[in-house]
């Protein structure tokens, strides 16, 4: 029997086939990018925490996120960090990593691998509301279209057809995929060009304003991957990398907790351990031959990608600045040696792991942060003309000296190893002295925080916190402005900072030795 269709069907059909080919498309041009390194592996404190800390203690509130994510997501920083942009950049449409998240689906969010996998529908069909019909007849109408195109390889979602579900096959029409599944579920199947999830389901996007609307809601949907956090047990993938980094988190083994000092328990060696513990897993669940094996694999590495990753270092920070107070700079100096000497022992041992390509991040110009100039010595000899206190600084430059002149000792005992010195302090410096040549207006005030003033900083009051004080409640909120700020809460950089950062380490030039990531992977633009 021959299915009849009215001719206004025929052309919406047909509009629809237009956008998902060139949509489609617009992203197989780029899957021939290449990057030699198939994962990231993080160790850190907030400066590049993606959620670990608060997957540990859930607590954090607004305004954090409110930027990018519209919502807190884990992060110290009214967006993106440094190793969001990073890994974004180098990863993005690359056919290599993809680091989604369990956040909520909304605009701004990462993708969800686990709705798919455990086999939940939630959405309607795909064209219900364009068209009016029942989904029988838009599946009927499409499935030979479209189930050829995947069939023949013309088009392609990216890795669809080829992993992620058993349920997915290619003898399915893709219209079944698409027609059944939430927005977000359907990109996360795409491998190779990692999307964030849309707002809504596809099913209630109509045709009604023509395809350029349909184009142009779901282009709002698409951004860059982020790095799971190892302690995000719900709605990670841990395929292409781990975060292990978490706020507050030292080099040394604390001596205090966390609710007496505030210092994170997830050390240094505690997120080294834990990279152990993940590599050893990794290990013996892709040893077993359970059939787990088969939906949960597709979260998990492959026993060799240990080699082939690349290994960031951004920690050290909270070492530097949590005793001041209390030993002063002279104090802090005499045990910085040791902090240098236990960056250089895990990574031999990441070393021993497999590991080849380690980026060691250096300090930042503590001097310049809101948080240590409003606690800074009475001595106004001690600041220079950008208001920075400058036996922070200079103790920051030593610090940094050290650590580069190990890194270089390292990885001269380490064969066919590459340890790379990241300077962004200096970027960092810059934007603290010259914030208008960035495009900012603020270098050593906060954004969220409270008191106003020269530094926008309250020690007894940080950012998105509620007091009462002298009978009144008050609370430090953050400005309508952030992007104008390079700190975000007196401690962290916002997130236009860290662009501006990641985009200046991304160009080569604060790599020391020199290090070719350009030439390694196609580094795409950042976002």
């Amino acid at each position: 029997m021959k299915l009849w269709l009215p001719k206004i069907f025929v052309i919406r059909c047909w509009q629809f086939l237009v956008v998902m080919v060139t949509i489609l498309f617009g992203c197989f041009s780029l899957s021939h990018s290449k990057c030699d390194f198939e994962a990231i592996f993080n160790f850190g404190d907030s400066n590049s925490d993606t959620g670990g800390f608060w997957a540990a203690f859930p607590a954090q509130s607004g305004p954090f996120g409110m930027t990018y994510f519209n919502r807190p997501a884990g992060r110290a920083s009214d967006g993106r960090l440094i190793i969001d942009f990073l890994v974004g950049s180098v990863f993005n449409c690359t056919g290599s990593p993809v680091y989604p998240q369990i956040p909520s689906a909304k605009g701004a969010d990462t993708i969800r691998h686990s709705m798919l996998s455990q086999g939940h529908d939630p959405s309607p069909s795909l064209l219900g509301c364009s068209l009016g019909y029942s989904s029988s007849v838009h599946h009927a109408a499409l499935s030979s279209y479209l189930g050829t195109l995947v069939r023949s390889r013309v088009v392609l979602i990216l890795g669809v057809l080829d992993s992620v579900t058993p349920r997915v096959r290619h003898d399915e029409p893709l219209l079944r995929i698409l027609a059944e599944r939430e927005a977000g579920q359907i990109l996360s199947l795409r491998h190779p060009c990692p999307d964030r999830a849309i707002s809504s389901f596809i099913g209630t996007w109509c045709f009604e304003e023509g395809h350029v609307f349909f184009i142009v809601r779901y282009a709002q949907g698409l951004g860059l991957p982020f790095l799971s956090p190892y302690l995000q047990s719900i709605g990670s993938n841990y395929r292409h990398g781990a975060n292990y980094a978490t706020l507050a988190s030292t080099v040394l083994l604390p001596n205090t907790s966390l609710f007496v000092t505030g210092i994170s328990p997830f050390s240094l060696a505690i997120q080294l351990n834990q990279m152990k513990e993940f590599k050893t897993k990794v290990d013996e669940f892709q040893c077993s031959s359970s059939s787990y094996h088969g939906t949960e694999s597709t979260k998990l590495p492959s026993q060799d990608i240990f080699g082939k990753s690349l290994y960031t270092f951004y920690i050290g920070q909270n070492d530097f600045t949590s005793n001041l107070a209390a030993i002063g700079i002279a104090g802090v100096k005499q045990y910085l040696p040791q902090v240098v000497s236990q960056i250089a022992g895990t990574i031999k041992e990441v070393y021993g792991l497999g590991g080849r390509a380690f980026l060691v991040f250096n300090l930042a110009p503590v001097g310049c942060y809101p948080a240590l100039l409003v606690e800074r010595p009475n001595n106004s000899s001690d600041v220079d003309e950008f208001g920075c206190v400058i036996s922070y600084n200079n103790a920051v430059v030593d610090y940094n000296n050290m650590l580069k002149e190990t890194l270089t000792q390292t990885g001269e005992a380490l064969s066919n190893a590459s340890l790379i010195y990241v300077d962004t302090h200096s970027v960092l410096l810059q934007l603290f002295r010259h914030p208008t040549s960035y495009g900012l207006r603020y270098g050593t005030k906060a954004c969220c925080g409270h008191g106003g003033g020269t530094y926008n900083f309250d020690p007894n009051l940080y950012c998105g916190n509620t007091k009462v004080i002298n009978g009144s409640t008050v609370t430090a909120t953050a400005c309508s402005d952030p992007e104008n700020y390079v700190s975000w809460d007196g401690i962290h950089t916002t997130e236009s900072a860290n662009k501006i950062i990641a985009q200046a380490i991304l160009n080569g030039s604060y790599f020391d030795p020199p290090f070719p990531l350009h030439q390694l992977c196609d580094i795409h633009s950042i976002g």
